[in-house]
């Protein structure tokens, strides 16, 4: 999606995902919250992602089967998440 090429696509995609686990691992160290860190990285991760949905690629690598994993079953899988900790968070 940001610039058409498979394989910048998915160095870009890697880079980001990089980045979201840098975040989540600061926000552990200072937080010291396991599952928080997790789903932070967990979201940032499937944003991260989800920018170059419209991208080839996915058709590039025959990955169309993550695709759909990717925009309809990890997002539930964040929210369910969210959820579950904020429902922990107030017991």
């Amino acid at each position: 999606m940001f610039f058409s090429d498979p394989i910048l696509d998915m160095q870009i995609t890697l880079g980001l995902i990089f980045l979201s686990l840098l975040i989540s691992l600061i926000v552990f160290l200072f937080k010291r919250n396991f599952w928080f860190a997790v789903i932070l990285f967990s979201v940032l991760s499937n944003v991260a992602v989800l920018l170059n949905a419209g991208s080839r690629m996915f058709q590039f690598y025959h990955l169309l089967w993550m695709y759909w994993f990717l925009i309809g079953v990890w997002p539930l899988i964040n929210l369910f998440s969210i959820i579950f900790y904020v429902r922990k968070q107030k017991v």
